[in-house]
């Protein structure tokens, strides 16, 4: 059993590393114009023949408290999946890079400006006239549901009817039992979330968006969420100096050396121009110990979106971000750190069942963990220089905008509860639902949400309870941070000053990839879907 578990996680390593590689340069990048995926899984074959599974199959059942071998039945059961269905994978993520859309109202012709569906975000957030706004989301969103959604939902359809073949009531049954999952108590949660932070955020919500747009809030779409948290960093007026492109990287180095993490010591900048580059520096990279590759510029193709993607744990992670500065992008470049440190500070005697197997509720943690710094005043007064009324500004705007994410997550993974609580058996079957895409995200946001966007929405595999989890797990890290090496008369705010906490976090961070219940236990919560924490930090009023 040993030997063969072995081989199922050096394959993987090495499947992880190549699969890694051509989404960074296709998806991110955008130094290959298509994607072909099924090369690597035809290179990787003994992770999906049949035999492979029955072994897996079999231990699984065996031992089904071994979060090892669930973590080992989970992949190769993905992988059996995608393989099947790689061609059709491949077919719409190559479709998805070749929509793009008249950035110009009601243009369509060929001296038109086109732009990628992927870029879309970053117009609708900059746009001033909302009835612009309404036209290129509507343009963007029809044009996404037109040319994706048939695919998408023949391989929602395809990938359900496996599952069941397994035995599996439901994909709800699935990811309970082998995913690390327990999205019962996570639909709980987040009902009790949306009920708890209703009147709140209600009231808040109503204000700000009537302030910033000088309109009713009766008015409030969903493409307009982007643009009045964006227009809120116009009113800092002169403080926004100090979120300018060229300062947000020192700015985050500076925070992370004072922890004890030397950031610069483990991380390059590049600027790949060609596939010939990139290969010539992944060759040669091991030779300067770099761990995390820097890809920062902003350049014509490259993808707007923030990501990080380890390839070879830790020795190889991508982080690629396009700069242009701003709270926004402050807060971005930190969540992504998150990732980035903790791939990099994992152990290399581990396994890939405990670098990256599982689920990623708790990287996520990491990551929300120091998106928080852009919400804490010590850090934005004494590092980013504010002034305590711009630092309370940018607070109470970024508070606003993490409960809105948090409610906004919430309602999806309801919806996705009820998508995926059912067998599928047709197109009619999921059409069905839509509206309740609709009437859920439209509830739990304020924001009028279009019944199209579903599918532009959704994340494989539940990513979505991996976001709670990790909102609830980065609330009881944060208040150990702050209990244990804050300065009381700071409420804790400052333990990131303290070079005790960057030692801790490197301590948790080479045990690689652990489970909730893990790290939960490990800071004497013992309860990783202990809501306590998490209502106390939205400081509720």
């Amino acid at each position: 059993m040993l030997s063969f578990l072995k081989k199922i996680d050096f394959e993987y390593k090495n499947f992880n590393r190549d699969l890694a590689r051509e989404f960074y340069l296709f998806s991110t990048a955008r130094l290959i114009s298509v994607c072909d995926y099924s090369k690597i899984y035809k290179k990787y074959s003994f992770l999906h023949t049949q035999e492979t599974f029955d072994k897996i199959n079999y231990l699984f059942h065996k031992y089904p408290e071994n979060y090892k071998i669930q973590r080992y039945f989970s992949v190769i059961l993905d992988l059996n999946i995608e393989n099947k269905l790689c061609n059709l994978y491949d077919e719409l993520d190559n479709l998805k890079e070749q929509i793009k859309i008249p950035k110009d109202d009601f243009h369509d012709d060929e001296n038109s400006c086109y732009i990628h569906i992927e870029d879309v975000a970053y117009l609708l957030k900059n746009e001033q006239d909302p009835s612009k706004r309404k036209a290129l989301f509507e343009r963007s969103n029809n044009a996404y549901y037109e040319k994706i959604s048939k695919k998408f939902i023949d391989l929602l359809i395809n990938v359900n009817n496996v599952y069941y073949s397994l035995g599996y009531n439901s994909l709800i049954d699935l990811h309970c039992s082998a995913k690390e999952k327990n999205l019962i108590i996570f639909k709980q949660k987040s009902e009790f979330i949306l009920k708890a932070t209703d009147n709140s955020y209600s009231k808040s919500i109503k204000k700000f968006y009537e302030k910033q747009t000088n309109q009713s809030f009766t008015h409030a779409s969903q493409y307009d969420s982007l643009f009045i948290f964006n227009t809120s960093e116009k009113s800092l007026g002169k403080a926004k100096q100090c979120f300018q492109s060229n300062k947000l990287l020192p700015l985050i180095s500076k925070t992370l050396e004072n922890m004890g993490l030397d950031f610069k010591k483990i991380s390059s900048e590049v600027e790949f121009d060609s596939i010939n580059h990139f290969n010539k520096y992944i060759d040669t990279s091991f030779k300067y110990n770099k761990k995390i590759i820097l890809d920062m510029k902003m350049r014509k193709g490259k993808h707007s979106r923030a990501y990080v993607m380890p390839s070879i744990i830790p020795f190889e992670i991508f982080f690629s971000a396009s700069i242009s500065g701003g709270p926004d992008d402050c807060k971005k470049l930190l969540h992504e750190a998150g990732h980035a440190l903790h791939y990099a500070y994992t152990s290399p005697k581990l396994y890939s069942v405990k670098t990256i197997m599982g689920n990623k509720s708790v990287t996520e943690a990491y990551a929300f963990l120091f998106e928080r710094l852009s919400r804490n005043n010590h850090w934005l007064t004494n590092y980013v220089g504010l002034s305590s009324e711009d630092a309370k500004y940018v607070i109470s705007q970024g508070s606003l905008y993490n409960l809105y994410l948090l409610r906004r997550y919430s309602s999806k993974l309801l919806f996705e509860y009820q998508l995926f609580s059912r067998k599928i058996n047709s197109e009619q079957d999921i059409l069905n639902i839509e509206e309740l895409y609709k009437e859920l995200l439209t509830k739990g946001t304020h924001f009028k949400y279009e019944k199209k966007s579903w599918i532009q929405d959704l994340d494989s595999n539940f990513y979505v309870a991996n976001y709670i989890s990790a909102w609830i797990l980065e609330a009881q890290l944060t208040e150990y941070l702050s209990n244990n090496f804050g300065d009381e008369k700071y409420n804790g705010e400052n333990w990131y000053c303290n070079p005790r906490s960057g030692e801790f976090l490197k301590n948790l961070w080479s045990n690689g990839n652990i489970t909730a219940d893990q790290l939960s236990a490990h800071i004497g919560y013992n309860d990783p879907t202990d809501i306590s924490s998490l209502i106390h930090a939205l400081d509720l009023r």
